[in-house]
This record gives structure tokens, C-alpha cells and sequence, in this order.
């Protein structure tokens, strides 16, 4: 980007408009240039105008709104900042135009400010690109690439900032600089990344310490304990598979014991139900005869139904008739009522009527007063007006003739004066021609000055290029002499340096070590895959024997596993039974209040029986069932306790297999990712791979000692030969910049040369210029002084020239005015005096209309007093309105009252014959469904002895509630599926017995087998300590 020109206004101590031309040859010609001035003078507002112009804000003002502008100049009203500047693109140069500008309300400098206005146009052909804020701001960081910031960093550097950094210590600039470039984060990374050495370091010094306390082993000792490693492996899976074969004869001998108790305890639960189902079967018999009366509940139920609609129905009709009845007496009521209020709405019309003719003749009175008073109103506003106005007119005739004699007065002294001044007369005439004189005359003047001044400096620069031609002249001889010096000592080094290559060049030097640190790198690299080689291979032999044991393991564990879970799903059968049970002995104990009143001996109310057991104190207990439900718990909590145990062995041997299977995978892909790598470097390296690895590895030790000197040596040479290198090199570079520096001094002598010519030229040409201004110059005053000695003006200098035209311009603007004035009050007095005349005649006219409006007024207040009276004769003073208002509320009252009678009357009509048609609907319902109820009651009758019941009462005493009714079944379907459940118990733990007794897997006492199994345990646990 470059700024091509900057304009502004109002902005801090620049009040005013200003430009500044970056384009104009003293800024192009040298390309630097700096901006001087004491404090105050206004050198930072060309910044501000810039930033302003850019990006809306400077760095001394983050922000300017409406609410806050510390830059606008104290008592201005505006201000703008203005910006051209031009950017290059690929090949393809454009020019911008970035204006921001700010004002206050009605341009006032009391006005409140209003928000900033920014835009950016195209400086070629005028076009506005955008208007928006925020548009303009993007557009101008697109084109230039830079955003504020980066602006204010990269090539403007404000102020404050720049101060701090010059009077900084060498210690202090760095943090000064990373705050104003932005780069305080590489500090921080810098501070990280020492920490993190350092904690890394410390890391790294404490594992050389363990290592250095670590010995390695020989190829013997590794051998001897990979061997005994083995055994122990060997023996400790061969007691596992021992303890596992011991494990299974104590369980097995645990389930025999346990079926043949659960055999014993299911036999006497059976016994028990069957003599419960003994006790039970006259309740049996009662829920059958129950059963019988369900597919006559629904007959019977819409039986009951029609029988309390019925009685219902009936209580209805007499109700009805007696309703009726008072009906009717009030409809007699109603007729009376109607009749009389029909006459007294018959008299309230003929009062109105009567009383409306009298109302008519009244109003049209009333009229007729009305009209009388608005006349006489108006012919007394008329005359009052009259009287009015004739005094204005008199006083208007007044004023006019003092008008006319001041008139006359100023007439006679403007005359005088004119008598006096009649020589200033011809100015009105001849006063343009002499102020162009004497503006040619000024401007020939003000010409000569700059001239003079011109002609001064193009002296001065014919002087300082005559100079400058001088300097650049002795700096080129100089640079010559130091040229051929620089050419003459980078010869020298040249010849140095071939002398130590000694026929060979650097390049193949270097080549040749690459080669050699490259083979270096090779055998390093190969180092680390062939000891990851070795300890891989180890540990995959270590995991395939982890896997054959597990794999041992979790097949023992799915046996035992399948037989926990057929256990305890026969004794969750079990233990559900046994809870329906125990469920329905506190059942009985609920109805604790009814079996106290139990006798025995005597028939128990609710099912007839003679002999009650669960009375008084002979409740049976059900703590045997609670005991032996209890114990079924306890072995299925255990047998859940077992199953979860071996599941979660199972899973954590699985999860162990996988995490073995996943690292045996892992090992084997990066032992064959290793030896890849070890074959492809060992190509590289000529070298054969062997099958002893660890051979292998001394032998690529070997060779990265040996060549160690070698690859140092050489080095340490080609290290000495750059150097050498290095020093040619720079002296190369010196010729080169004093071969620039001699050309360039040669162009700058050529255009001073050029320069000193042309300002030679040019004091010759201003010298020439000079003289014929200064010849016209005298010609020009002695016409001027010609032209205003009528005027009594004798001498005229540039100085006093303004002052003698405003004299002769003060006279003729004095002699014009006076004579406007005459011509003015002439036609003022002509005016004047036709205005007196007219308005005396106007008065007259005016008074002989007062005069008529008067009697008038007197013969129309006569006939309105004759009115008046004739109203008071009819109607005295009462108001008609309020009379005929009177008159309609007593006609709308009756006719009110007649109405309401009518509803009433209508109303009660209605509600009789309502009631007339319930009677008669409610009457024949009754009668038809008497009919139905003897139609139902036979057909039920038929039912009753059809399904084995002699009458009705017969029916009920069988029916039982249906809670109790249920209760009974339940009771009933318990009984029968205990039964049943303890039936298949008891057939499937006597198979489970026999398949066990089958097995036979030991002969040997439990206690023998218990205590083999702890010894195993206990001599396994010893060598998994040892193995680690």
C-alpha cells in the first residue's frame, strides 16, 4: 500500500482545511522525508487524520461516537479526514479514496454530535464502493492486507510508544517491542518450553541414575533363569489342573447332600397339602352351588332394575297431577291481572293525546320568539359595531395628516442637502471603472513580490547543484580506489582456498560425509528393532502359556456353572410355592375378629362347617413354612453368590485372554514391523541379518565403533574449508556492494549535471520575468492617479489603495440613498392625502347607518313582547320538552306494564301444557312397564328351577359376595397347583439324585478331600510368587 495524498479539517490544533500532496516532487525525488514543528503544532494529527480515514480510529482514541469526539477543534462545528492511496495486485494497480467525516446538529456549535460517516470510493473514477461502517472497514483490510493493528505495528508506530522505546535500556526494548508488534506469546512459549526442559531433564537424570545401578546379565545367567522359569510354570499348571480335579469331587459330594435333604423336606410338604385339601372340601362344595347362580345374575340384576324404576316412575306421576293443579289457578290469576292493566294503558294514550296539541301550538310560539330575539341580537351587534368602527376611521384621519406634515419637513431638508454635495453626483456613474483600476493596479503589485522571491531561490539552487556536482564528483573517485583495493584482496582468498582443497572441490567433501553420516544413522536406527526383537520374542512365548491356562480355567468354571443355575431354578419353584403357602396362613389370621366368635360344634356362618381350626388358640403357626422358606432363600442367595462368583471369573479370564490375545497381536505385528525394518537396514548397510539376534546386535555395535574416527576426521576438515569458504564469500559480497555503490554515484553525478543546467536556465528566464513586471507596473499607478484628482485625491500607494475605494465607495452609496429618499417621500404625501379624503367620507356613511339600525331595533322589541305574552295566556312558563317528556313515561309505564302481564299469562299457559304432557307420558310409561315386570318375573321363575333352585329366596341364600366367592376360588386353585408344583419338585430332585449317584466321582471321605485342596492351593500360591 501507498498513501498518495492526505486532506483533513477541524482536527485538534489543525483548524481549518489542509492538504498534503504525496505525489509532488519534493516528497518523490529523495523518497524519505520527516515532519518537524515544536509541541502542539499539530504533527501527530497528520497521523490521526490518517488512521482516521482508514480505519475510523487513531491510537491516542480507540473510539469516536456521537457521545464522545476529543479530536474535533474546539468551537468548529465539523470535521473530515481524507485519504488516497494506492495498492498493487498481481501486475494491476488501483486507487482508493477512504473519507471519514463528523458533525454536529444544524451545523450549530451548540449542537449535539452525530454519528461518523465513513466511505470508500474508487479515486479514478468517483464511483463510492461502500457506505456501511463495517463494509468499508473490510474492504479497506482486504485491500490492504492489514487490519488496525497490524497497521499501527507495521508502519505506523504511534507516539507514546515510540518515545518509550528510544529512551529504553537495551534490556528493556525487547518486552517494549513484542508489545507493539504483538508478539508477547512467543515469550510465554519461549518460558514454557525452558520449564518443560528443565522438568524432562530432571526426568531423564533420575532414569540414568536407576539404570547405572542395574546389571545386566550374562547369556548364561539368562538361560538358567529362563529354564527355571519353566519348571516352576510347569508345576504350577499341573497343581492347577490337580486342584481343579479336587474341586469338582467336593462340589459334587456337596450336591448329593443337598438333593437328598431337599428330597426329604418336599415329601412332607406334600403330605401337608393333601390334608389341607381334605379340610377344604366343604367350602368346595359351597363356591360350586355359587358357580351355579352366575348365568342367572344378569336376569336377576335387570329384574331388580325395572322394579325400582317402576315404584320410581310411580312417586313421578303423582307428583305431576298434583303440580297441575296449581297451574291452573295461576293461569286464572294472570287473566284478572291483564285485563285491568289494559285499561289503564287505554287512559295514559288519551292524556297524550290531548296534551301534544297544546305542545304544538306552544312550540310554534316559542318559535316565533326566538327568531324575534336573534333579530333585535344582531341589529345591536350591528350598531355597536358601527360605533366602533367610526371611531377607528377618525383616529386613522388623524394619524394620516401627522403623517403628511412630517413628510413635508424631511422633503425640504433632502433638498437642502443635494444643493450642497452636487460635485459627488458623477461617482454613481464612473465609480466601476475606477475600482477595476485599482484592482489592476493591486494585483500588479502583489505579482512583482513572488518574482523577486523566485528569482532569489533559483539563484540559491543554480548554487547548491554547482556544489552538489562538486561532492558527487570526489565520492565516485573514491569509491574506484576502494573498488579496485576490495577486487585485488578477494583474489588473494580465492587462491587460498584452492590450495587447501587440493584438487578436490567441497562438494564432494560433504557428499562423502553425508554418506557416512547416513550409515551412521542406519546403524543407530538398527539398534533399537533388534532389541525390541528380542524382548518380543520372550513375551509371546510368556503369553501363549497365560492363554493354555486360562482357557483350562474357564472351561471348569461353565461346568460348575451349569449346574448352580439348574439348582437354584428348582429351588426358586420351590420357594414360590412355599410363599402362596405361608400367604394364605395370614390370610387367616386377618380374620382374627370372626374366628373368636366360632364354637366348636357349632355351623360356622360363611361355609357351615362344624369343626373350625384355625379357631382361638388353635391357629396353626406358620413358622415351619417361614423356616423352610427361609433356608430355600438362603440356598438360592448362595447359589447366586456361587453362579455370580463364576461369571465373574469367566468374565475377568476373558477379559484377561483378550487384553493376552491383543498383546500377542501387538507383539507379533511389531515383531515383524521390526524385522522389516532390520532387513531394509540391513540391505542399506551390506549387512546379513542373522537368526541369532543378539549376534546380530554386537556386530552392528561393532561396526558404528569403528567408524566413528573416520566420519569425525572428516568433519573436522570440511568444518575448516567453509570457514575459509565463508571469508571469500563476504568479500565477494563487499565487491559487489562497492560495484553497486560506483554505479549508483555515476547515475547521481549524471543527474546533477542534468540539474545544475536546468537551474541555470531557469534564474535566467526568472531575471527576464522580473524586469517587464516592474515596467508595467509604473505605467499602470500614473493612469490610476489621473483618474481620481477630480475626487481630490492626489496619491494612491498598494497600501492605501482599499482605503480610497471605500471612501469614493462610501459617497456614492450616500448621494443614491438621499435620492431614493426624495423620490420615496414624494409618493408618500401624494399617497397620504387621498387617504385623509377617503376616510372622511367613509364616516359619514357609517353614522346615517347608525341612525337606521336604530329604529329598527325599537319596533322589533314591540312585537316581541306581544309574543311573550300570548305564550303565558296557553301555557304560563312550564317548559314543553319536559311536559311531553311527562306524558310518554306515563303512556311507555302502562304500555310496560300491559306487556308484562301478557308474558306472564303466556308463560304460565306454557308451563301447563308442559306439565299436561309429562302426566300423560309418566302415566303410560307406568302401565307398560308393569307389563314387562310380569313378563321378566315369569320367565325368571322358569330359569330358577331349570338351573336346580325352587324360588327366589332359594336363589339368594346360594349367591354368594364376590370377594368371598373369589377368596374361595383362589383358596381352591392354590391348593390344587401346590399340589402340582410339589408333585414335579419332587419327580425332578429324584432324577437330579440318581444322575448325580451315577457319576461316582470319588470314593475318598469329604475331610480327605478338603485338606489335598488346601495343600495344592497353598504350594501354587508359593510358585506364582516366585514366577512374579
Amino acid at each position: 500500500m501507498r498513501i498518495l495524498s492526505i486532506r483533513f479539517k477541524n482536527l485538534n490544533s489543525l483548524a481549518g482545511e489542509w492538504e498534503i500532496d504525496l505525489t509532488a516532487p519534493p516528497y518523490r525525488v529523495d523518497g524519505i522525508f520527516a515532519i518537524t514543528g515544536p509541541t502542539g503544532a499539530g504533527k501527530s494529527t497528520i497521523l490521526d487524520a490518517l488512521c482516521l480515514a482508514l480505519y475510523g480510529r487513531t491510537p491516542r482514541l480507540k473510539t469516536i461516537s456521537a457521545i464522545n469526539n476529543e479530536i474535533l477543534s474546539k468551537h468548529q462545528t465539523e470535521c473530515f479526514a481524507e485519504v488516497i492511496f494506492e495498492v498493487e495486485k498481481q501486475g494491476d494497480r488501483r486507487r482508493y479514496r477512504a473519507y471519514w467525516v463528523q458533525h454536529r446538529a444544524r451545523k450549530s456549535a451548540e449542537g449535539a454530535l452525530q454519528q461518523p460517516r465513513r466511505e470508500i470510493s474508487d479515486a479514478d473514477t468517483g464511483k463510492v464502493l461502500e457506505k456501511n461502517i463495517t463494509d468499508v472497514a473490510e474492504f479497506v483490510e482486504e485491500q490492504t492486507g492489514m487490519d488496525f493493528d497490524r497497521f499501527t505495528r507495521s508502519m505506523l508506530l504511534a507516539q507514546g510508544e515510540f518515545t518509550t522505546f528510544l529512551k529504553a535500556t537495551p534490556a528493556e526494548r525487547a518486552p517494549i517491542l513484542e508489545q507493539i508488534t504483538g508478539t508477547e506469546i512467543y515469550s510465554e512459549i519461549s518460558m514454557k518450553v525452558h520449564e518443560r526442559r528443565s522438568l524432562e531433564q530432571g526426568k531423564l537424570d533420575t532414569l540414568r541414575a536407576a539404570c547405572e545401578g542395574i546389571r545386566v546379565l550374562s547369556l548364561e545367567e539368562t538361560q538358567e533363569y529362563s529354564n527355571n522359569l519353566a519348571q516352576k510354570r510347569e508345576e504350577r499348571d499341573t497343581l492347577t489342573a490337580d486342584i481343579t480335579v479336587l474341586r469338582n469331587k467336593i462340589e459334587w459330594m456337596n450336591r448329593m447332600r443337598t438333593l437328598e435333604g431337599q428330597l426329604e423336606e418336599t415329601e412332607g410338604k406334600l403330605r401337608s397339602i393333601r390334608q389341607e385339601a381334605t379340610a377344604f372340601q366343604p367350602d368346595r362344595f359351597r363356591l360350586e352351588r355359587a358357580n351355579q347362580t352366575l348365568p342367572l345374575h344378569g336376569g336377576y340384576e335387570v329384574l331388580k332394575t325395572l322394579r325400582a324404576q317402576q315404584r320410581e316412575d310411580s312417586n313421578q306421576l303423582e307428583g305431576y297431577r298434583s303440580a297441575l293443579t296449581e297451574l291452573e289457578e295461576k293461569v286464572r290469576e294472570a287473566e284478572r291481572e291483564m285485563e285491568e292493566r289494559q285499561g289503564a294503558y287505554e287512559r295514559a294514550r288519551g292524556d297524550k293525546e290531548q296534551g301534544m296539541r297544546l305542545i304544538v301550538g306552544v312550540r310554534a310560539l316559542d318559535l316565533r320568539i326566538a327568531e324575534s330575539d336573534r333579530r333585535i341580537n344582531d341589529l345591536d351587534r350591528e350598531a355597536r359595531r358601527l360605533n366602533v368602527m367610526i371611531q377607528q376611521l377618525t383616529s386613522a384621519r388623524a394619524q394620516k395628516a401627522k403623517e403628511s406634515e412630517a413628510c413635508s419637513k424631511e422633503g425640504e431638508r433632502l433638498d437642502l442637502w443635494f444643493s450642497e454635495h452636487r460635485g459627488d453626483e458623477p461617482l454613481a456613474e464612473h465609480f466601476s471603472a475606477i475600482r477595476q483600476s485599482v484592482e489592476g493596479y493591486k494585483a500588479l503589485a502583489a505579482s512583482i513580490d513572488p518574482l523577486r522571491e523566485r528569482l532569489r531561490q533559483t539563484k540559491a539552487r543554480r548554487e547548491t547543484a554547482e556544489q552538489r556536482h562538486k561532492n558527487l564528483n570526489e565520492r565516485w573517485q573514491d569509491l574506484v580506489g576502494r573498488l579496485n583495493q576490495a577486487q585485488k584482496a578477494e583474489s588473494d582468498q580465492a587462491t587460498l582456498l584452492q590450495a587447501k582443497l587440493g584438487g578436490r572441490t567441497l562438494e564432494e567433501m560433504r557428499s562423502q560425509l553425508d554418506r557416512l553420516k547416513t550409515r551412521k544413522n542406519w546403524l543407530e536406527r538398527l539398534i533399537d528393532p533388534l532389541r525390541r526383537m528380542i524382548s518380543g520374542a520372550e513375551r509371546i512365548a510368556e503369553i501363549v502359556s497365560l492363554l493354555i491356562g486360562l482357557d483350562q480355567e474357564n472351561e471348569d468354571c461353565e461346568e460348575a456353572l451349569g449346574r448352580f443355575v439348574k439348582s437354584k431354578e428348582r429351588a426358586e419353584q420351590v420357594s414360590e410355592a412355599l410363599k402362596r403357602l405361608i400367604e394364605r396362613i395370614r390370610r387367616a389370621h386377618d380374620l382374627e375378629s370372626e374366628r373368636k366368635k366360632l364354637e366348636d360344634n357349632v355351623p360356622c356362618p360363611l361355609c357351615g362347617a362344624l369343626e373350625h381350626p384355625y379357631a382361638r388358640e388353635n391357629i396353626p403357626t406358620p413358622d415351619p413354612e417361614e423356616s423352610e422358606l427361609e433356608n430355600v432363600n438362603g440356598e438360592i442367595r448362595e447359589l447366586t453368590k456361587k453362579i455370580d462368583a463364576l461369571r465373574i471369573k469367566i468374565a475377568q479370564n476373558d477379559a484377561k485372554k483378550a487384553h493376552l490375545l491383543a498383546e500377542r497381536a501387538e507383539k507379533q505385528t511389531a515383531l515383524e514391523t521390526d524385522a522389516g525394518t532390520r532387513d531394509e537396514l540391513c540391505g542399506h548397510l551390506g549387512i546379513e541379518p542373522r537368526k541369532d539376534l543378539l549376534e546380530n546386535l554386537a556386530v552392528v555395535n561393532g561396526t558404528l565403533e569403528s567408524e566413528a574416527p573416520i566420519l569425525e576426521g572428516l568433519s573436522s576438515e570440511i568444518s575448516a574449508l567453509e570457514s575459509v569458504g565463508k571469508l571469500l564469500e563476504e568479500q565477494r559480497r563487499v565487491v559487489q556492494r562497492l560495484k553497486d555503490d560506483v554505479r549508483k554515484a555515476e547515475n547521481e553525478l549524471n543527474a546533477a549535471v542534468q540539474e545544475e543546467s536546468l537551474n541555470k536556465q531557469a534564474y535566467e528566464q526568472a531575471e527576464e520575468t522580473y524586469a517587464e513586471k516592474e515596467r508595467v507596473y509604473g505605467e499602470t499607478r500614473q493612469r490610476l492617479l489621473e483618474s481620481l484628482i477630480p475626487y481630490g485625491i492626489s496619491e494612491v500607494s498598494p497600501e492605501n489603495a482599499d482605503t480610497v475605494l471605500e471612501a469614493l465607495d462610501s459617497k456614492r452609496r450616500l448621494w443614491n440613498e438621499n435620492k431614493r429618499r426624495k423620490e420615496t417621500l414624494t409618493t408618500n404625501q401624494a399617497r397620504i392625502d387621498t387617504e385623509i379624503e377617503n376616510l372622511t367620507i367613509t364616516i359619514q356613511t357609517r353614522e346615517a347607518e347608525i341612525v337606521e339600525k336604530r329604529a329598527v331595533l325599537e319596533r322589533e322589541t314591540e312585537a316581541r313582547e306581544d309574543l311573550r305574552s300570548s305564550r303565558r295566556e296557553l301555557f304560563q312558563d312550564r317548559n314543553t320538552d319536559t311536559e311531553e317528556k311527562r306524558l310518554s313515561d306515563a303512556l311507555d309505564s302502562s304500555e310496560r306494564a300491559l306487556n308484562a302481564s301478557r308474558e306472564t299469562l303466556s308463560q304460565r299457559l306454557s308451563d301447563r301444557q308442559s306439565m299436561r304432557e309429562l302426566k300423560e307420558k309418566s302415566d303410560r310409561s307406568v302401565r307398560e312397564r308393569a307389563a314387562e315386570i310380569g313378563n321378566r318375573e315369569s320367565n325368571f321363575q322358569t330359569d330358577l328351577i331349570s338351573a336346580g333352585f325352587s324360588d327366589e329366596v332359594d336363589f339368594l341364600n346360594a349367591c354368594l359376595e364376590e370377594p368371598q366367592r373369589l377368596e374361595l376360588s383362589l383358596r381352591d386353585s392354590e391348593l390344587r397347583t401346590r399340589e402340582s408344583h410339589l408333585q414335579e419338585a419332587l419327580r425332578a430332585l429324584e432324577q437330579d439324585l440318581h444322575t448325580e449317584k451315577e457319576r461316582r466321582l470319588s470314593e475318598e471321605p469329604y475331610e480327605t478331600l478338603l485338606s489335598q485342596s488346601t495343600q495344592y492351593e497353598e504350594r501354587r500360591q508359593s510358585l506364582q510368587e516366585e514366577i512374579g
